[in-house]
């Protein structure tokens, strides 16, 4: 019986290359450390511990962060870093680009964000330019009167209003809207005969009547008031720019009014006013005053006196 003599082979096994969770978690019980203990002084929670231990690491997360894990855990245990990175390497992990991916995305959203906000931004500020051009013309529309005029200007009472007078013969006195009235003829007397004087003759009696002087007689007042008359008065507690026309469309006043003064107008109703400043005038006709609180400050008021029933 051939017996063979067979040499032994060498049987070389393959020693699988250590990982870094691997070499943390012998390192973490050799030292009779727990879990919980390892995440308090991480500041990190037990189930995190246990994902580095058994290597399953977040694909989303960046490999920046999770070397600096490696290397804290590593300090706790008194691992070197190169010991604990040489580790981590040979696992072949490849560096994950989610986080720059995500930082990017952040950032485009962010100045997508920050363009959203400018455009707002801007169509807010184009509305109130608009806003503010409108109300100028507005105002402008609405004042009678410039600044400067309402300063400078006093109250002007139109030509029609007052008319300054002259010294005028007695026949041009006479109102234009009233019938002249001519001086009545004195008949001439005939000379009563007197003994002992000469008659005139021709020439002096022609003299004598054309020397008389003549006599105007002046028209009696009448005692009917003119139904479409109105007088309206003013008292003025602080400047006032103020325009007053009749119901001819005649200007009977326009101008600035100072404060503490006062107004009398007469003319043919309606009157048509317009007030600058509402709180700063009193106004009253036929005895009563107008209620003048009806118009809110600030406003130009514009309405007719009398009121209309």
């Amino acid at each position: 019986m051939n017996t063979e003599n067979n040499s032994p082979e060498e049987i070389t096994t393959e020693v699988a290359p250590q990982g870094p969770g691997l070499l943390l978690r012998n390192e973490r019980e050799k030292q009779g450390l727990s879990v919980e203990e390892i995440a308090a002084r991480l500041n990190l929670r037990a189930h995190n511990i246990n994902d580095i231990e058994n290597e399953t690491f977040d694909p989303k997360v960046s490999t920046t962060f999770i070397k600096g894990y490696l290397k804290a855990y590593a300090r706790i245990l008194g691992i070197t870093e190169e010991q604990i990175l040489s580790a981590y390497y040979r696992l072949g992990i490849a560096e994950s680009k989610y986080a720059q991916m995500q930082s990017f995305s952040q950032r485009t959203q962010q100045e997508a964000h920050n363009n959203r906000l400018t455009w707002i931004s801007y169509a807010i500020g184009a509305g109130l330019v608009g806003m503010l051009v409108w109300w100028w013309l507005q105002k402008a529309s609405l004042e009678p009167a410039t600044s400067e005029q309402l300063v400078n200007e006093s109250v002007i009472v139109s030509d029609e209003a007052e008319v300054p007078t002259r010294s005028l013969p007695i026949a041009e006195q006479v109102s234009e809207d009233s019938e002249a009235v001519l001086p009545e003829e004195v008949p001439a007397q005939e000379p009563e005969s007197v003994e002992g004087e000469t008659e005139l003759n021709s020439d002096e009696a022609l003299e004598t009547e054309t020397t008389a002087t003549p006599v105007a007689t002046t028209p009696e007042p009448s005692n009917e008031a003119d139904p479409s008359a109105l007088e309206v008065g003013f008292t003025f507690s602080n400047d006032c720019w103020i325009k007053v026309t009749d119901a001819d469309d005649k200007t009977l006043a326009i101008g600035v009014k100072e404060k503490g003064s006062t107004l009398s107008l007469t003319g043919k109703a309606p009157f048509k006013l317009t007030i600058g400043a509402p709180k700063a005038v009193e106004i009253t006709y036929n005895n009563r005053t107008f209620d003048m609180t009806q118009f809110k400050a600030g406003k130009i008021a514009r309405f007719e006196l009398p009121e209309k029933e």
